[in-house]
């Protein structure tokens, strides 16, 4: 079974139905965790994110952050990577684009030594993680 982390924008744009701004690949890891055929980690800062993002009206959650967060993790294959210490020490050794999040997220696909799913260049071009797109 492949196993890989996601960013933010990938999870969000999975699971708000925006599968156009989501690379075929991407889409289809994704559409394989969703039959029990992969699984992705989300990491607990992703969650913060998206909650964040939504209180400031950056994202709409069509019945709110809870709610979106519980329809989530109904599929068996999402699972929720807790922060650890050695996580937070990872992550602020990271310095590739003054986004705190983005830095801790690059942390976790560190430390579990899987591929992140993103499309975020500052992640992908700093070369500290291996990227799926």
């Amino acid at each position: 079974m492949s196993v890989y982390i996601t960013d933010t924008h990938s999870l969000l744009w999975f699971t708000l139905n925006k599968h156009s701004s989501l690379s075929n690949k991407v889409l289809s890891v994704f559409e394989s965790a969703v039959r029990g055929e992969s699984f992705i980690y989300i990491p607990v800062i992703v969650l913060w994110e998206v909650a964040i993002l939504e209180q400031k009206q950056r994202i709409k959650l069509n019945n709110g952050f809870i709610d979106w967060t519980t329809q989530v993790l109904r599929t068996k294959s999402f699972g929720i990577a807790p922060l650890e210490p050695e996580i937070i020490a990872i992550g602020t050794g990271y310095n590739f684009n003054n986004d705190p999040f983005d830095e801790m997220i690059a942390a976790f696909a560190s430390y579990m030594d899987l591929p992140l799913i993103t499309k975020d260049n500052a992640i992908t071009e700093s070369g500290l993680v291996e990227t799926f797109w």
